[in-house]
């Protein structure tokens, strides 16, 4: 079916006197490609449509780029152009080559057709072809099949390339690493990237000077800091990023989480059926960690610690992830709501208050000092230190006394069987990605696996939180936020405190009668009379009414 091109009013070209008003308008399309294909230039791709627009008759009325773009996804900037071309701002799309349009063979056919259907054309400044015939036409696809093969071709080596690096415990995309030492690559003399050197073997090596800030950092995160103190932390000892640029909280979290520094790789969960394109998978939030071939900078122990708590500090609600006074952050809880007591200074001191109340006003003005509460949570702990202490020196003295009975460590078997698990599903994963498994089978034998993992790893967390539950652990974490509270910083204050206290409920009937609830970890609680915090506050108010009153009487 024949089309009628649109009718267009064109301007004269701007200081182009004399130039005829039959000129062909056409928007010059560039795309460069920097991280698989050939680095060509902008500037040589421009100035090759500008040399084939002037012998062509077209004035070029706009310049698109799409930089660092693959040509194999259409979240590009040339969707725009399409656009433009189906609202008459212009005819033609003029290309370096027709490569440069895309390389995606379904993409081509629709998007190609979108622009003949507006009366549109693709040109190439290039490839001296007429796409007005049949040959033209044929030659044009031929070249644009060429391309979309290329593509292919290129992918498959880049995931065959991937696949040799994560069997060598190597990230799959390589590149520097903070904090480490990048060795065995030769740097790309004529553009982007670097080459391997046949005569090192490429690896990651710790630089020693570092080490001590990333075993700081996450030391610092485990005790209760978050990553906006370790960016100010980093930045004020002169560290910056691989970019050479200062630290943010972002970018703190993103070289943490990563798991680098704890000798983890991380990829793309190849079991994800999201529908993104395979360009945004890095934003994927099903990853999953592989071990490296590289040395850790920070111990197995410091490692799981962070992503417990970094786990945990996710799903809790904002509010108590930015918590700025000792008791925020959920551990204290209005009694009679049940909502959590807020905290916000008040005359120099912090007072907390109902958040249903102050908030919601479904409660009533309950509010406590945290100068009354803290006494009495420091003389609760250090009660509690002192009986466990005792406890662990007769359950001591009665194990002395009675013969050794044989012990199977379950937790240990547990563990193992956990461990050997994710053995299976690493060799799964290594199967499937070298594509000696198809998807179907890969996904089958994956969810058993998950589903097998998932039961050992709930029963490894109940016996180790039988484990954890021996109250002897306390002890030492009691007597250290005990003794050093004064000289502890807040943000470690609260760590502790989160760790040694499972809960405080305020009650108050009335601004005479006030108690607070401790509820520890190992579950005992002792109530501790708080009347005396309000009833200062109650005379003064009520002797502020009787001196009002005198003065209107």
């Amino acid at each position: 079916m024949n089309h009628t091109p649109p009718t267009l009013t064109l301007p004269r070209p701007p200081g182009a006197a004399g130039v005829p008003l039959d000129l062909i308008p056409a928007i010059g399309y560039i795309r460069v490609s920097k991280s698989r294909e050939e680095m060509i230039s902008p500037e040589i791709q421009r100035q090759a449509i500008k040399d084939w627009a002037r012998r062509n008759g077209r004035w070029i009325v706009d310049w698109v780029e799409d930089l660092d773009e693959s040509g194999r996804y259409w979240q590009r900037r040339i969707m725009s152009v399409i656009e433009r071309v189906e609202a008459g701002e212009a005819r033609d799309v003029i290309v370096w080559k027709y490569s440069r349009f895309g390389r995606d063979r379904s993409g081509n056919v629709v998007n190609l057709g979108r622009l003949n259907r507006a009366g549109g054309e693709l040109e190439s400044a290039t490839e001296d072809i007429d796409a007005s015939t049949s040959v033209g036409k044929l030659s044009r696809g031929l070249l644009m099949e060429i391309a979309a093969f290329e593509s292919d071709r290129m992918a498959e080596s880049w995931a065959e390339t991937w696949t040799w690096r994560l069997d060598q415990g190597l990230p799959a995309r390589g590149g520097p690493r903070w904090g480490y030492e990048h060795v065995g690559r030769i740097p790309n003399p004529v553009g982007p990237g670097s080459f391997r050197d046949p005569n090192t073997q490429e690896a990651y090596l710790p630089i020693e000077e570092m080490v001590p800030h990333a075993v700081w950092a996450f030391e610092a995160y485990n005790n209760g800091s978050g990553y906006k103190p370790i960016a100010r932390e980093w930045n004020r000892r002169g560290l910056v990023t691989i970019a050479g640029g200062p630290w943010a909280e972002t970018t703190v979290r993103g070289v943490m989480l990563a798991g680098f520094m704890a000798g983890q790789l991380q990829m793309h969960d190849p079991a994800c059926t999201r529908d993104h394109p395979r360009r945004h998978r890095g934003g994927c939030t099903q990853r999953i960690r592989v071990p490296g071939a590289h040395e850790p900078m920070i111990t197995v122990d410091a490692w799981e610690t962070y992503l417990e708590r970094s786990a945990r500090r996710a799903a809790a609600p904002v509010a108590d992830r930015t918590a700025k006074h000792l008791l925020s952050g959920g551990i204290f809880q209005c009694g009679h709501s049940g909502d959590r007591m807020k905290g916000a200074p008040n005359q120099g001191k912090i007072q907390y208050k109902c958040v249903g109340w102050a908030s919601f006003g479904r409660c009533a003005a309950r509010t406590v000092r945290e100068e009354v509460v803290v006494p009495h949570l420091l003389a609760d702990i250090a009660a509690w230190a002192d009986d466990l202490e005792a406890a662990a020196a007769e359950r001591a003295r009665e194990q002395e006394e009675a013969p050794a009975a044989p012990v199977v460590d379950e937790t240990d078997q547990a563990r193992k069987e956990v461990e050997r698990l994710d053995r299976k599903i690493g060799r799964l994963v290594d199967l499937y990605m070298d594509g000696d498994m198809e998807k179907s089978e890969y996904a089958d034998r994956r969810g058993k696996l998950d589903a097998e993992r998932a039961a050992a790893a709930a029963r490894l967390e109940e016996l180790e939180g039988a484990q954890q539950a021996d109250p002897a652990e306390y002890i030492p974490v009691a007597r250290g936020l005990v003794e050093e509270w004064a000289s502890l910083p807040l943000a470690h204050q609260r760590e502790l405190l989160h760790q040694l206290v499972e809960r405080i409920e305020m009650f108050r009937e009335s601004a005479t009668k006030a108690w607070i609830v401790v509820r520890l970890a190992d579950g005992t609680e002792h109530r501790h009379d708080v009347s005396h915090d309000y009833t200062g506050n109650t005379k003064a108010a009520i002797e502020a009414r009787r001196r009002a009153l005198k003065k209107v009487l």
